[in-house]
This record gives structure tokens, sequence and C-alpha cells, in this order.
């Protein structure tokens, strides 16, 4: 199971077992952590609400992490991405 990071706007504007575009970046760690890419997905307030789901983690546009975890289904991965690289001083 992989875990997903995604800035809302409001968790107002999402609802459940709909399939919405968002910018998501991963969270496995390693090379690829904090990748990012634009996809289409389907996602659910709970886990339990998507059998076979990822886990997606929510943040507010300004960075503040919302307590639940989400979850996502990717159905199209539309094609661009980002390299990202974790935080280092």
């Amino acid at each position: 199971m992989t875990e997903y990071v995604a800035r809302v706007q409001s968790l107002s504007a999402l609802k459940d077992g709909e399939e919405v575009e968002l910018f998501i970046q991963d969270l496995t760690p390693g090379p690829r952590k904090y990748d990012g890419e634009i996809v289409k997905a389907i996602i659910a307030s709970s886990p339990d609400k998507l059998p076979g789901a990822d886990i997606l983690w929510l943040r507010s546009v300004l960075g503040r992490p919302y307590e639940k975890p989400w979850a996502i289904k990717i159905t199209r991965r539309l094609g661009l991405t980002m390299p990202g690289r974790p935080y280092a001083q």
C-alpha cells in the first residue's frame, strides 16, 4: 500500500467516491520520495470506504495537515511528473 499527500482548498469540496484531478506526492521512502504527479483518482474520506485503495494524507493549501487519512485509487496518470527531494540542511 502506497501513501500519498495532496494539498486541497477545503475538505468540504471533496466528495466520497468522486473522481477528481489532484497533484499528489509519493511518500514512499527512497530516491523517489516526494516525487509528484497529476492524476485522476477516486477518493474517499476513509480507507474503509474504498477497499484496496492507497492512503492519501491531505493538507490545506498552507500545508496544515488534516487529522485523518483518506483513500485514493488512481484511475489515470496524466503524465506530468515533477522530481522532488526530501528536505536536507
